[in-house]
């Protein structure tokens, strides 16, 4: 009997299974939602709509038949070859893969360098950004993410530069919606301010909390619960740094510079709001992880469990420090 099945026969037995299904669909449908909305927002929506359906159809029977129906989309539908695997970007050594993205973004850097609506608005957005590429350049050999972290990273860099490009309270999706429905966005949604900033906090957490994962399964060598605890952890956390370095910013600028790289927009819980959304994608994006992991891994629950053992057993504090002095004598 797999752990799968006693997973299931557990939920069963303590009739836990509506439950289960009810954070399947929240989890799932939650992906789908930003999915779709990555369809008219700027967003990897051929990804993000399928991988909410694969969490769906662990429990539901339409979200299967709706994956089948994707897959018949694919380069010779269900009658694939042995070998074959989908996406293309896997036939892509690491290097290279990380070598067409850097080239893209460049691109697309220069693209939105070039007459930003507050010119000093885009070089303060773009301080961390440059920061970030000059860390990835620096320690790439060290630490070679996997391609699902680099497009991760890619597509929050792009959506990061819209918003230096207009600067976030300003950046036009409104009239981009109006121009192909006819309607705008907000009207739609039924939203009053410009979201923009709120999508990119949200995808911040989103996309970037995998990567983060990445570095502390690799580097710190973290197993189990922590393997998700921390990577929300750290996201929240460097999220609230993020707005005091931006109140911190706005105060030693002033003026309207100040207030147009702030871009709270009248809402006095805009940084609170922030902080929220970027907790909650990273949130979803780690229950899409351990969702995933839960289906392939077959050691998932004795890693979670060995992972709130106790590796020392002797206390720390006072009685470490008790213990260094008596080495030093």
């Amino acid at each position: 009997m797999n752990l799968i099945t006693r997973y299931r026969r557990l939920l069963d037995r303590l009739n836990l299974q509506r439950a289960h299904k009810l954070v399947v669909a929240l989890v799932g449908g939650s992906v789908v939602l930003v999915g779709i909305a990555m369809i008219v927002l700027p967003g990897p929506a051929i990804l993000v709509i399928p991988l909410g359906l694969a969490i769906l159809a662990t429990e539901f029977l339409w979200a299967r038949r709706w994956l089948k129906r994707a897959r018949a989309l694919l380069p010779n539908g269900d009658k694939q070859p042995a070998g074959f695997s989908w996406p293309p970007a896997l036939f892509i050594p690491h290097r290279h893969y990380l070598l067409i993205l850097a080239a893209l973004f460049g691109i697309w850097w220069v693209a939105l360098a070039i007459h930003p609506l507050h010119r000093n608005v885009w070089l303060l957005e773009n301080a961390l950004a440059i920061a970030g590429v000059v860390f990835l350049t620096v320690f790439h050999r060290r630490l070679l993410f996997s391609r699902v972290s680099y497009t991760m990273i890619f597509v929050f860099m792009c959506l990061h530069q819209i918003g230096a490009h207009y600067s976030y309270s300003e950046v036009p999706y409104d009239a981009w919606f109006r121009h192909l429905t006819g309607r705008t966005f907000n009207s739609l949604i039924g939203w009053e301010r410009n979201n923009f900033d709120r999508i990119v906090h949200f995808s911040y957490g989103l996309l970037l909390a995998y990567p983060v994962r990445e570095v502390f399964l690799r580097v710190v060598n973290v197993r189990g619960f922590w393997g998700y605890f921390l990577p929300l952890d750290l996201t929240m956390s460097t999220s609230m740094l993020y707005e005091l370095a931006e109140w911190g910013t706005s105060v030693a600028f002033g003026g309207d510079l100040g207030q147009a790289y702030v871009g709270q927009q009248g809402d006095v819980w805009d940084a609170q709001k922030d902080m929220a959304l970027a907790s909650l994608g990273a949130l979803i994006a780690m229950c899409i992880t351990a969702a995933l992991n839960w289906r392939l891994q077959r050691d998932f629950a004795r890693e979670w469990v060995e992972s709130f053992r106790v590796k020392h057993k002797s206390p720390l504090g006072e009685d470490e420090m008790a213990r260094m002095a008596r080495k030093m004598k």
